[in-house]
């Protein structure tokens, strides 16, 4: 009976330690955050903005979605640039078109000194699993 006791009264001081763990240790870690360059950020958006100019609009609600569909800057370092699109638009009703604002904004990024690693292309094709375009740009 002794030791059990010993061994409850041990509780409360690793309890303090766990909870001195858990609220001082979010306090001290620092995270580094990454934005995109200025560039890779203006080409990305001149591209959805040039997007937005060729699809659908007969659903205005959906405008912003298809123009996300069309180009999304999925990571950006100093070295490296990953865009995803889908790799046909949806320029009116049942009619779709080569996503030549995905490629343009490519070709501005080569420009501006990447080059392309990789071309990945997922999906099924089809409206609930379109062709997704990922592309690995590096400097």
């Amino acid at each position: 009976m002794k030791k059990t006791q010993q061994s409850l009264s041990l509780i409360p001081f690793f309890f303090s330690l766990v909870l001195a763990a858990v609220v001082i240790a979010p306090t001290t870690i620092t995270y580094a955050q990454i934005t995109p360059s200025t560039a890779a950020k203006q080409i990305v958006e001149s591209a959805k903005a040039d997007c937005a100019t060729k699809i659908r609009s007969d659903v205005p609600e959906l405008k912003t979605v298809y123009a996300e569909a069309c180009i999304s800057l999925v990571h950006e370092s100093p070295t490296m640039v990953v865009l995803t699109g889908d790799l046909l638009v949806n320029t009116a009703a049942l009619e779709y078109a080569d996503n030549t604002s995905f490629w343009k904004a490519v070709n501005d990024l080569k420009n501006a000194g990447y080059t392309i690693s990789s071309v990945e292309l997922a999906g099924q094709g089809n409206q609930g699993n379109p062709h997704k375009l990922y592309v690995v740009m590096s400097k």
